[in-house]
């Protein structure tokens, strides 16, 4: 089968409670990533919201705030050509999920994937949807949350549908299942690891040094074509 070859960024920042200020970082680093020549950038678990847990915040939270930093990523993703996934969290029917934004270089969001296999946190629910493919930049992925990476069959199940690159956010990262994978975390002291990017014979590539509160690393990919 074809492989195209795409560019793929992890940005790692250590974020907080302040959704909008989590916006503005993330903003700077997916226009480093244009700059660099990435097509597809992968952001954090939680990137938007800092990973806070605590119930008093979400009990406090105004969705809007939320959309509101999506509207500004899903912009630049159409202004830069680059394609986006970023930990965010949607309120349906009353119950908040931890999720992935996913914008295509369009800017338009094309799935949101919330977590599977939730780690104790009090504050939301767990997804029990489909298991999403998405094209982005021409690449098939598929999308993996934290403790999500337990369950191998969350890789192995869209690897055979056709998967070819999927996304971890926040994680200790190995590949499985023949497919690229996408490591990025809030915080390398915490995760153990920071950011990864890993072949599809799962070979750790090294470890990364001390992080700094903010770092880009782009890599060159392939992933099946059409």
């Amino acid at each position: 089968m074809p492989m195209d070859t795409v560019k793929v960024a992890a940005a790692q920042l250590l974020t907080g409670e302040d959704v909008e200020a989590n916006a503005e970082g993330a903003l700077a680093l997916l226009e480093r990533a244009a700059e660099d020549g990435a097509k597809l950038v992968a952001f954090p678990e939680g990137c938007l919201f800092g990973y806070t847990c605590r119930t008093d915040y979400w009990d406090a939270m105004d969705p809007a705030r939320l959309a509101a930093a999506e509207g500004r990523i899903a912009e630049e993703c159409r202004r830069l050509g680059v394609a986006v996934v970023i930990g965010s969290a949607q309120r349906v029917d009353g119950n908040w999920y931890n999720d992935l934004a996913i914008f295509d270089e369009t800017g338009a969001l094309k799935y949101r994937y919330a977590k599977t296999f939730l780690a104790g946190e009090p504050w939301c629910l767990n997804n029990r949807g489909r298991l999403p493919i998405v094209r982005l930049a021409g690449v098939d992925c598929c999308f993996i949350i934290c403790h999500d990476v337990r369950y191998p069959e969350l890789v192995r199940l869209p690897a055979a549908a056709g998967g070819s690159v999927v996304h971890l956010l926040l994680l200790r990262v190995r590949a499985d299942g023949g497919i690229q994978a996408v490591g990025v975390s809030r915080d390398a002291h915490l995760a153990g690891d920071g950011e990864r990017h890993l072949p599809p014979d799962g070979e750790h590539p090294g470890e990364p040094g001390r992080p700094p509160l903010a770092r880009l690393v782009a890599r060159e990919l392939e992933g099946r074509a059409s």
